[in-house]
């Protein structure tokens, strides 16, 4: 059988690990090549498990549609190489790939939303998918829908966020949009806690109407969520929170109402102290029931109806700490008579 040399192209192969890695081919042979790992060891190995991979040329390229060759390790490759470089944004054709930087990176605010809207910047951004809903939106005057998925941590949240971010700042005038933005703490508080993954992790699901009258400006809003899973309240597991508000109603109740419904420290409550996490790196809760008070004036929830609802999360609380004991045959049990 005859050798060809190659001029060193480059292949991709998937190892044991299952991690993929960028070898150079050194020859082939039939259905089988040589092959150099970056480490330098030299491996022969079946054609069948080298996958084709694209030009450096290629490497970076903002829409995923430009490669040469659509295939898992290119697009995972391609991905981190901007993701190594803060461009946490990718297309692929009419899609937006995000990739959570777990970190601040200065990409979003007045500044680049006028960009965005001038077209100065034309890069991948969450502002730009926006920017086409509304601008078909008014054009087409045709309902528009952002979908945003993703797994626990991948940034929907945020990125829900930063497209309303967007929507309120073309769409304002009327002072409606300023009250939407304020919903978002509020649903947080209340729906969203601390995972090991995600420190602000959603335990539900949000659809976000947002109306705009004929002259392009935000008329009103209407969210609806959907429960995805069992309630955090009674059970925690290790390292993590249960909702975000009964650490800031702990930490942030003024003296009046912590006295008002016998307010304690979390860690005095069995359904917050059973994980042993009562706090997240780098949030105050106190500044966040702050906040969350503020988004509920703003939203006109009344005073007296807030107090009944922080009296309410206050009975939830004081409910995990009473004990039970069995007093007959049938199961039948009373509350402990301290308690």
């Amino acid at each position: 059988m005859m050798s060809l040399k190659t001029d060193k192209l480059q292949s991709w192969l998937q190892l044991s690990n299952g991690d993929w890695e960028l070898v150079k081919i050194i020859s082939t042979s039939g259905t089988e090549s040589v092959i150099s790992l970056p480490d330098g060891n030299v491996l022969k190995v079946k054609d069948e498990s080298l996958v084709s991979a694209n030009p450096d040329i290629l490497d970076g390229v903002d829409d995923l549609m430009q490669l040469s060759y659509l295939n898992e390790p290119s697009v995972l490759y391609n991905l981190q190489h901007r993701y190594n470089q803060n461009m946490i944004y990718t297309k692929a054709g009419p899609v937006l790939v995000a990739v959570n930087p777990f970190k601040k990176v200065p990409l979003y605010g007045i500044d680049y939303i006028q960009a965005y809207k001038r077209k100065a910047i034309e890069s991948p951004h969450v502002y730009a998918i926006t920017d086409s809903a509304i601008r078909e939106m008014t054009r087409d005057e045709v309902n528009q829908s952002i979908i945003i998925s993703g797994e626990s941590g991948a940034g929907k949240t945020e990125t829900a966020k930063i497209a309303m971010q967007y929507l309120a700042a073309l769409g304002g005038g009327s002072g409606i949009e300023h009250e939407i933005l304020k919903t978002n703490p509020i649903l947080e508080a209340f729906g969203n806690g601390k995972t090991l993954r995600n420190d602000n992790s959603s335990r539900f699901g949000k659809l976000i109407e947002i109306h705009f009258s004929e002259t392009g400006k935000i008329s009103g809003a209407n969210i609806q969520t959907f429960l995805l899973e069992k309630s955090r309240v009674v059970q925690c597991n290790e390292g993590e929170r249960s909702y975000h508000i009964f650490y800031q109603l702990c930490a942030g109740a003024p003296q009046s109402l912590r006295e008002k419904l016998n307010l304690r420290s979390a860690e005095d409550y069995k359904y917050l102290r059973q994980s042993n996490c009562y706090s997240i790196t780098g949030v105050d809760d106190a500044e966040e029931f702050r906040i969350v008070t503020d988004a509920l004036d703003v939203v006109h929830i009344s005073k007296g109806d807030q107090e009944n609802v922080f009296a309410m999360l206050a009975a939830v609380l004081w409910l995990g700490n009473i004990s039970f004991t069995v007093i007959d045959n049938e199961n039948h049990v009373q509350a402990v008579e301290d308690e």
